[in-house]
């Protein structure tokens, strides 16, 4: 390779960094990029219940098993209260696999999230 081309190349990429540089100072373009982030998952908003909604409703509901679910689980956003009697419950019940460890504590405080799945129970 000459040393003309090797100048051109590196004039050349020096022209492509100041352009992203450029791009990425821009002070839109926080803007710009949480417009399409939210264009981009706005489908979300009409898939109606899934997955770990049924779950949630479920836990929140007055069908059988519900609040002694709730009360094992301690949250929406729990897996186990830690108390080996609950533990075993819910393995009889099938909530949990054979496998679970009877002191098992998992339980998320997330009191946001566990407010708004408790608005849409209501609905």
């Amino acid at each position: 390779m000459c040393e003309r081309d090797r100048t051109t190349m590196s004039l050349s990429q020096e022209a492509r960094a100041s352009r992203l540089r450029d791009y990425l100072e821009h002070p839109r373009l926080a803007i710009a990029l949480a417009l399409l982030a939210t264009l981009l998952c706005s489908p979300s908003l009409f898939i109606g219940f899934h997955l770990d909604d049924y779950a949630h409703r479920y836990l929140l509901s007055e069908l059988p098993g519900g609040p002694e679910l709730h009360a094992a689980y301690v949250s929406p956003f729990g897996i186990a209260n830690g108390q080996p009697a609950s533990i075993h419950w819910q393995i009889e019940e099938g909530y949990a696999p054979f496998w679970t460890a009877p002191q098992l504590l998992v339980s998320l405080w997330r009191p946001v999230s566990e407010l708004t799945h408790r608005l849409d129970a209501l609905a």
